[in-house]
């Protein structure tokens, strides 16, 4: 069955330039009861993504790509989706690099080598945070909003001043993590 045809199943776009890269986080996520997208290079990403929106929920998006890096695919697939969860895999991220990549909106970073528990447990977490909207705030309840989800443990929300000078909160919301498969 083709994997964007079963709607039931969550959904992670891989992009990675190396196939071989590509090929075994793909029998991970499948052997973890998730569906696995693959995709080559950020172009092929984005053309993925814009085809079938509502089959990804995660994207793990390696560092390193032919043609666009990372940072740029991540750009251009949140031109589509501001609010699609993305985790960057990378070997050459640094300690500072790392911080950055989280304040452009990169919700998780794997560094390599990892193993497959640590994969896992980020594609799994990353799934269970969904987003969730409020339109038509003043900006005093905007802020009130924000402050609370901070003293929360939320991720940090995203402000948008819509038409008629009324603000829109972007946050990730924590939902139960869909079941994982025993392997055979």
């Amino acid at each position: 069955m083709n994997a964007l045809a079963e709607p039931a199943r969550p959904g992670v776009l891989v992009v990675a330039h190396d196939r071989v890269v590509r090929a075994a986080l793909s029998r991970l996520l499948e052997g973890q009861g998730l569906r696995a997208l693959p995709a080559g290079g950020a172009w092929e990403a984005v053309e993925l993504y814009r085809r079938h929106p509502d089959a990804v929920g995660l994207v793990l998006l390696d560092l390193r790509l032919g043609g666009a890096d990372g940072r740029q695919a991540l750009r251009l697939l949140r031109g589509i989706d501001p609010n699609v969860p993305c985790c960057l895999v990378s070997g050459a991220a640094a300690a500072t690099e790392e911080a950055a990549d989280r304040g452009e909106g990169v919700d998780a970073v794997l560094r390599t080598p990892f193993r497959p528990p640590e994969v896992t447990a980020v594609v799994r977490d990353l799934l269970s945070a969904r987003a969730e909207c409020v339109t038509g705030l003043t900006k005093g309840q905007a802020e009130e909003l924000l402050d609370w989800l901070d003293h929360n443990g939320y991720p940090p929300g995203v402000v948008r001043l819509e038409e008629g000078g009324r603000f829109t909160v972007r946050y990730r919301r924590r939902t139960p993590a869909p079941p994982t498969r025993s392997p055979p």
